[in-house]
């Protein structure tokens, strides 16, 4: 395993060998990219059962869609943990 340096990524990605989109040269760091998630996440369940992991296997039927209000949270309006027992 290597990693690639700052110009490294840059070359790859004009040759289309690596495709970030949304991409955004400020982000870029001397030798990795910062990533950032969607205020949209899927928790499992509180399940008494064993999941099976297939091929098949829905995780719908095992997970629930949250939305996490950031801003709310920054400023102490929103406690998350509180409403559903559960720290982001």
């Amino acid at each position: 395993m290597s990693i690639l340096t700052r110009n490294e990524i840059l070359s790859e990605i004009k040759r289309g060998n690596i495709k970030i989109e949304p991409f955004s040269i400020e982000y870029l760091g001397p030798g990795s990219l910062d990533l950032h998630l969607s205020n949209e996440f899927r928790i499992f369940k509180n399940m008494r059962r064993v999941i099976e992991i297939r091929d098949d296997a829905k995780y719908e039927n095992v997970t629930e869609k949250i939305t996490f209000n950031f801003n709310a949270w920054r400023d102490g309006t929103w406690d998350y943990k509180r409403k559903n027992n559960f720290i982001p």
